[in-house]
């Protein structure tokens, strides 16, 4: 029998791939589907049940708070509106309480767990709960979004260049229940009731957590933060640097969310009052309704997100197309599908526009979101101290919640601009944006791995 390190190197499996680049500690893993850790693959199926109880809340709450609580439309709406608020808020202070005590899959099963008890809650229980109803979901909210993103970061060594391409997969999932909890949502109130379709995202969230308590056991982080990578002299560069990067990052992306919020304010007017809406094929004719374009987004991400990635893979040829230059050039396509409805609504003037304009709006803004959005959560996992990458990932949440807020500023200027400078003031805050993070690549470069 052999013994000493030349037979343990033998009885490696043969299979096994070493992922990791030159100069890091060797990690053996088994690959999963197109490349990514199986465990990756787990996380992106827990997240599309949240995002699932997510999005079919989001499309069920006012009406449900109108028609069975019988609030007005006015205190429905104002409800809704301190309900978003605190999610987005949320994450800064789950992201604080995961750095203590339980291991980071465990915080998350317990967010699913509060959110899939609030979903039965507002199921099940009578407008007086209402307020405990919404605490558990914003709770299990802040627990559950920023941890699952710090997960799938871990999953992955300093500089391993599937990074990048994780969120962007991690991104597709979430657009997968987005895209499908409205119509499934929408169906079971219609058909059984406000009660059978709410408890289909409790029963979501329960399945969830039974994938993240048995992924627990098995969850091993990549544990390399003292490793030297190779052309990378500022990897060691202070804290304090990594986090005006991050802050950096986030302002300027903060014009982004305003412009995404469009798709339930000021597009969705657009394609109401100035948008043909007529469709015919083969002497078939039918009348869309606006709600129907803003799904556009979810169905151009799940559409678009493996050929672009591919292609960005196999553009950059194994290098790695720099993460800060992904959002600037996800800013630009955010500013140009901006400065087409501008240039639409100049053409158009109070008449009804062809739906293809719309229609090519949603198609260049989606490709600008695939490169900002998952990448900059990306970003954020590779730049936040260890102990922080919780409460960082909040900070960035946090610039999408200001950026939402923004929406209700700039909506009260829809009535008093044209449409066109409405359109053409969002392009150039976009544009703006881009400019000011592309004045600081050269040092981004040295902060970012």
């Amino acid at each position: 029998m052999e013994n000493g390190p030349a037979a343990k190197t033998q009885r490696q499996p043969r299979e096994a791939t070493h992922l990791t680049p030159v100069g890091l500690p060797a990690i053996t893993e088994q690959p999963g589907l197109l490349g990514h850790p199986r465990a990756f693959w787990t996380l992106a199926f827990v997240e599309l049940w949240e995002r699932f109880g997510f999005f079919l809340m989001m499309s069920l709450l006012v009406l449900y708070m109108n028609e069975r609580w019988q609030l007005s439309e006015a205190e429905s709406m104002k409800w809704f509106s301190y309900y978003i608020t605190a999610v987005y808020f949320s994450p800064l202070l789950g992201g604080y309480i995961a750095e203590r005590g339980l291991s980071r899959p465990v915080w998350v099963a317990i967010g699913a767990a509060l959110l899939s008890v609030g979903y039965f809650g507002f199921a099940l229980a009578s407008k007086d709960t209402m307020l405990l109803w919404f605490g558990l979901l914003v709770l299990g909210n802040g627990l559950f979004k920023p941890n699952i993103a710090t997960l799938v970061g871990s999953l992955y060594a300093q500089g391993d260049p599937r990074r990048d391409s994780a969120f962007s997969y991690f991104y597709l999932a979430v657009n997968v229940g987005g895209a499908i909890s409205p119509l499934i949502g929408g169906f079971l109130r219609m058909h059984y009731g406000w009660r059978v379709a709410f408890s289909a995202a409790g029963a979501g969230l329960v399945l969830a957590v039974a994938v993240l308590l048995a992924f627990s056991r098995t969850y091993q982080p990549k544990d390399l933060s003292h490793a030297v990578l190779p052309g990378l002299p500022e990897q060691t560069s202070s804290a304090t640097r990594r986090v005006i990067a991050l802050i950096l990052i986030s302002v300027c992306a903060l014009p982004f969310w305003t412009a995404m919020m469009q798709t339930g304010s000021s597009l969705a007017f657009w394609a109401r009052d100035n948008t043909d809406r007529a469709l015919s094929v083969f002497g078939w004719s039918m009348q869309l309704a606006p709600e129907q374009f803003s799904s556009l987004g979810s169905w151009f991400i799940i559409l678009l997100t493996v050929p672009l990635t591919a292609m960005l893979d196999r553009f950059s040829r194994g290098r790695g197309i720099h993460s800060a230059v992904k959002i600037v050039a996800g800013l630009l396509l955010a500013a140009t599908a901006f400065g087409l409805m501008s240039l639409c609504a100049t053409k158009t003037g109070a008449g009804r526009a062809h739906m293809l304009w719309l229609v090519s709006y949603y198609f260049v803004f989606t490709v600008g979101e695939l490169l900002l959005s998952p990448v900059g959560l990306s970003i954020v996992s590779k730049l936040a101290p260890p102990r922080w990458v919780g409460v960082m990932i909040g900070v960035w949440l946090l610039s999408t919640a200001s950026g939402n807020r923004l929406v209700g500023v700039l909506g009260a200027y829809w009535t008093r601009w044209s449409h066109a400078q409405y359109f053409a003031v969002i392009s150039a805050g976009l544009l703006l944006g881009a400019l000011l993070l592309a004045s600081q690549l050269r040092w981004l470069r040295r902060v970012i791995p």
